[in-house]
């Protein structure tokens, strides 16, 4: 029943016999052999598969022992096994940070290689895109020359626009994108790219983007005219509150809002009106329309002399009248009346 401890180095026979307490010992010996095996390497190589990944991505590891199995750590010796693969197979891991690997090797007898083998995988940060401040979140429908910008000196940018167009950059080499918002409602811009280190977000950064609707055209009766003053009037349009009033003959140059002007320019000139709300900012077309006013003028009226009186005998044809007017720009026609009746 009693045991001794040996450690061989190669396999060895070792033989037993008994002795008595008196001293005696067996006629012969039993033999048992003790079979080493020996130690396998550590797997080589040892590989990943790429060896550097963006963030939330994999990789393959790779052992090669030939007919043992890989045993996977991250530690360099004691731990416990993240998990096992054939000389030459993948194993596949997904680290959040750049991590070395190590692997041994396990042969079918159960030995276990004296060392491990590194590999290292290397995890790049993904890019997070941003918009540049300020950030146009409201807009105009129809508001153009919008422009929206991201970090600068990265490539292969993914620009995508929903309730507008893009009129100027946008492309895979652009940090910039121009729009025109064309649909009320409320659209979004997103950007993507890829950075230094060949990384690309999971997904884009989408902002969104508030598009209040274009007010109609004002309802407007032109041509307008008077003497001295003319009198500009018109409706609101549809989405505007009240009116603006440019000129005259200019688009740019703001009179007044309302829904009315009292305009005096002589001559024929040319005024724009356009429908506006108060609340959103938002303006129409300026419309234009022709205004046309005359000048004010003085009328007299001088009888003839008759008998020295300066008038006719009731009846009489025999006196003349004579209207005199100081207008000068304009051609007169004179319409005459006795008080009843046109003459």
């Amino acid at each position: 029943g009693a045991s001794t401890s040996v450690s061989p180095g190669a396999t060895t026979t070792y033989y037993a016999e008994a002795v008595t307490s008196n001293g005696c010992r067996s006629a012969s010996r039993t033999a048992v052999t003790l079979t080493v095996n020996p130690l396998p390497a550590a797997p080589s190589p040892v590989t990943a598969n790429p060896s550097s990944i963006c963030s939330g991505f994999s990789s393959n590891l790779v052992g090669t022992s030939v007919n043992n199995t890989i045993r996977w750590y991250t530690v360099a010796s004691g731990g416990t096994s993240i998990g096992n693969s054939a000389s030459g197979g993948n194993f596949s891991v997904a680290p959040t940070a750049t991590q070395i690997y190590y692997a041994d090797a396990l042969t079918p007898q159960g030995c276990i290689s004296a060392t491990r083998n590194p590999v290292t995988v290397t995890v790049k940060a993904l890019p997070t895109p941003t918009f540049s401040s300020p950030f146009v979140a409201t807009v105009c429908q129809g508001d153009d020359n919008i422009v929206y910008t991201t970090e600068p000196s990265q490539s292969n940018y993914q620009w995508t626009i929903s309730g507008g167009i893009i009129t100027s950059g946008g492309g895979t080499g652009n940090n910039t994108a121009t729009v025109t918002w064309t649909t009320a409602g409320t659209g979004s811009i997103s950007v993507n790219y890829t950075n230094s280190n060949g990384c690309t977000a999971v997904s884009p950064t989408t902002r969104a983007v508030t598009v209040h609707p274009k007010p109609g055209n004002p309802i407007t009766s032109t041509p307008y005219s008077g003497c001295g003053v003319a009198n500009v009037t018109a409706n609101v349009g549809t989405n505007g509150t009240t009116c603006r009033f440019y000129g005259p003959n200019s688009l740019n140059t703001f009179i007044s809002s309302g829904t009315s002007i009292v305009v005096s320019l002589l001559g024929t000139n040319t005024y724009y009106i356009s429908s506006y709300n108060a609340t959103t900012g938002c303006e129409g077309n300026r419309v234009p329309v022709s205004v046309t006013v005359g000048p004010t003028f003085s009328l007299s009226i001088v009888g003839s002399n008759y008998n020295g009186s300066g008038v006719s005998c009731p009846g009489g044809t025999n006196g003349t009248a004579t209207a005199t007017s100081n207008a000068t720009d304009y051609p007169i026609e004179y319409a005459w009346s006795n008080g009843t009746t046109n003459v």
